[in-house]
């Protein structure tokens, strides 16, 4: 019989990696300490869009997911530059305009990966459930169900931490493993309706920012041709998350920073006093791994911030090499 692996956290690193290694035969479990993504109520602002770069496409590709996932996605040919000075300047994403990205809601993606996972036959997801810590010397886990409190234990042959940027795995491999380093900037999102972008003439295949000094400003494109902004502020300091606390602070530094998005001020101003600040994580991690008991994958080995555009894609690429190294080892 093959071997029982316990993967802790159901976010895209975890998902895909249940795929890989259902696909080998072996048994999956995945416990994730929050409820089910699918039920969190749309514009809740914990999440943001992300890019689906050459490698993440291949990644899904590699396991036949692609054509589902696309079907969320919209493609994005270049970026329009919206400066200061009223300058709009258009780049594609490489020279000769072949190499483009995907953008999608991170919780649609999750939740996409989610369906498709929970329909393995060897594959069991196990929503409200905390991981208090990991007995390496008899392999055991222990988990506490953040509904009843009751804490359970579990024997498993492999541990894959895949629990994001504040991984509990993580610590239980050694103290010394990598801490998260909070960075200066977080972020606010904001939905822009399908009828705002048009009158604010935002192109449907195309990403937009509005680089300042101090501050960026980024919109995604959706499949119903609305687009997700996303504010990115220090969260300190002038011009800050900190400084702009109510609505009159906020229209100003929107008339004076980003004029042409007057037309959006009242949804910029909602969200940034009721939603809850977002922060930006990274993480340098050694050793990613505890003998063949552990391992680390996503942002819990490498947690970047999204400026790279790559953190979903390496997550995915992770589970492909993983997916291979065990074929070369012979499990």
């Amino acid at each position: 019989m093959k071997q029982k692996v316990a993967i802790i956290g159901s976010g895209m690193a975890g998902c895909f990696m249940a795929l890989c290694l259902s696909k080998k035969g072996y048994r999956v479990e995945v416990y994730e300490e929050r409820n089910d993504i699918r039920k969190e109520k749309a514009g809740s602002g914990r999440s943001f869009n992300i890019t689906l770069y050459y490698r993440g496409i291949q990644a899904l590709k590699t396991v036949g997911l692609w054509t589902e996932i696309k079907k969320i996605s919209v493609l994005a040919k270049g970026n329009y530059a919206h400066y200061a000075d009223n300058r709009i300047v258009y780049d594609p994403y490489d020279s000769h305009d072949t190499e483009v990205l995907y953008t999608v809601h991170r919780n649609k993606l999750n939740g996409k990966l989610l369906d498709i996972v929970e329909k393995l036959p060897n594959v069991k997801i196990f929503f409200n459930n905390r991981l208090t810590h990991v007995d390496k010397k008899n392999k055991k886990i222990y988990l506490q169900n953040t509904l009843s409190k009751k804490i359970h234990s579990l024997s498993t042959d492999l541990v894959v931490g895949a629990d994001g940027v504040n991984s509990k795995v993580r610590s239980e491999i050694s103290s010394k493993s990598g801490i998260p380093e909070q960075e200066s900037w977080g972020y606010k999102e904001v939905h822009v309706t399908a009828n705002k972008a048009r009158q604010m003439n935002l192109q449907p295949h195309a990403t937009h920012t509005w680089p300042r000094r101090n501050s960026l400003l980024i919109a995604f494109p959706n499949p119903d041709s609305s687009h997700t902004l996303m504010i990115n502020l220090p969260l300190k300091g002038e011009g800050s998350f900190r400084t702009l606390k109510t609505e009159k602070a906020i229209r100003q530094y929107i008339a004076n920073n980003f004029e042409e998005l007057m037309p959006l001020l009242l949804e910029i101003v909602r969200s940034i006093l009721n939603k809850p600040t977002g922060n930006f994580t990274t993480v340098r991690t050694t050793p990613w791994h505890y003998k063949d008991f552990i391992v680390l994958i996503g942002d819990a080995a490498h947690g970047v911030i999204p400026f790279y555009g790559q953190g979903v894609c390496a997550a995915l690429d992770d589970c492909l090499i993983i997916d291979k190294l065990l074929d070369e080892s012979g499990d």
